[in-house]
């Protein structure tokens, strides 16, 4: 560490510092590191403390960081609470990342307030936060919002934050979880992550959303979680629409992602439910993330499943991906369902990392009623299979949150 610090006496600009500590390093060189980057006047910084040790007992010092700093990055760091000048405010930093960082809600509010131009914020793992609430006035250029992984979060309120475009969520259902209300001929919003990694009690579902989200209509991007989806087939079909009226229509909506913890008939149910409800007449690209380890459920009953979509529902749609595809009867099921429904798909590329290969000739083989479109599909190409994902089709939300 000294002699980066001496490295740095030496530099009179430098734009960016990356430091990544794996040994020891005392609270009083993280302090020096951190006045040379501003002499220095750093633009772009990045600080991850590795070793567990130092992460403990380094503090970082939030006021001494240089006034023209645009890009903060910390990775298993301490903000202590701390002292900021009269006054005194960050009035180029536009990007805040934070993993894996102890800050506490009074801490991190204070920190936000000072920084007016912020427009990207991504909070993981922050294990100690549990309000992210906003304020009018506070963070109002803010346009991309991420949670992942902070536990004790009890409450999300954005409602005054009408710059945001995008909101990435995944964690544990929030009753307590506000997006800005969508205006008439306002094109915000566009991209929306929610993916729950516990159940949703359907008795709160209706209250929520309402409560919670607003028109989706400007939506171009959209994943959700097949806990979500669950809640949608859950409801009865006379309450589905009334239930489901607030979204409005999915009309610019581009691109689905649709994050499966399981596949049985039920989450096929809830596929089916949302196409059939959640109106898309505009969707080209569906992107389906299945468990990797899950049971074959070759048994599984789908006579009472609903097949029913609006005509134009999926007329747009070109490209289907499903990842972890394992030609169960439920996932075969559904390749039919989309090759019947989507006449104009161009590719729909089945990843299946499992060793146990059976040719693609002998998909739907137990089941006659759709051997005929499955093999059409692979006889004029349509159908692709592969072993790994080449990386040639991503989704917009290409990151996911949890593991699969």
């Amino acid at each position: 560490m000294a002699g980066l610090l001496t490295i740095l006496d030496e530099e009179s600009r430098l734009e960016r510092l990356s430091v990544v500590v794996h040994t020891i390093m005392k609270s009083s060189h993280l302090r020096s590191l951190l006045v040379r980057a501003s002499v220095c006047g750093v633009e772009e910084l990045h600080v991850d403390l590795l070793n567990p040790t130092v992460a403990e007992k380094a503090r970082f010092r939030f006021p001494i960081l240089s006034g023209v700093l645009e890009h903060l990055s910390l990775r298993h760091i301490v903000l202590s609470k701390m002292r900021f000048g009269k006054n005194q405010r960050f009035d180029e930093l536009a990007v805040i990342y934070f993993y894996s960082v102890t800050i506490e809600t009074n801490t991190f509010m204070n920190v936000i307030t000072r920084c007016p131009n912020l427009r990207v914020l991504d909070l993981r793992c922050c294990f100690l936060l549990d309000d992210i609430a906003f304020p009018p006035g506070v963070a109002t250029n803010l346009r991309s919002l991420t949670i992942a992984g902070c536990n004790r979060l009890k409450r999300v309120d954005v409602v005054s934050v009408p710059s945001l475009r995008s909101v990435f969520y995944s964690g544990r259902f929030l009753s307590s979880f506000y997006l800005p209300r969508t205006r008439d001929g306002d094109a915000s919003f566009t991209d929306l992550y929610i993916c729950y990694d516990g159940s949703i009690v359907p008795q709160v579902f209706g209250k929520w959303s309402k409560e919670a989200l607003p028109k989706l209509s400007n939506l171009s991007n959209l994943t959700i979680c097949s806990n979500a989806l669950q809640i949608v087939s859950s409801l009865p079909n006379e309450e589905r629409t009334p239930q489901l009226a607030w979204l409005g229509s999915f009309q610019s909506l581009t691109e689905l992602q649709l994050l499966m913890f399981e596949m049985r008939a039920k989450n096929l149910a809830g596929i089916y439910a949302f196409l059939e409800n959640c109106h898309c007449p505009n969707l080209t690209r569906l992107f389906l993330q299945l468990p990797r380890i899950r049971d074959r459920d070759r048994q599984a009953r789908l006579e009472s499943v609903s097949e029913e979509v609006p005509e134009d529902g999926l007329g747009k749609l070109r490209v289907v991906r499903i990842m972890n595809f394992n030609r169960t009867r439920i996932e075969i099921q559904l390749v039919s369902f989309l090759l019947r429904k989507a006449r104009d798909i161009n590719t729909l590329q089945l990843v299946s990392p499992s060793p146990n290969t059976i040719p693609l000739g002998a998909l739907g083989v137990e089941q006659e009623d759709i051997r005929p479109i499955i093999q059409e599909a692979l006889a004029n190409g349509v159908i692709k299979y592969s072993k790994s994902d080449d990386g040639t089709t991503q989704p917009c939300h290409s990151e996911v949150f949890i593991k699969f």
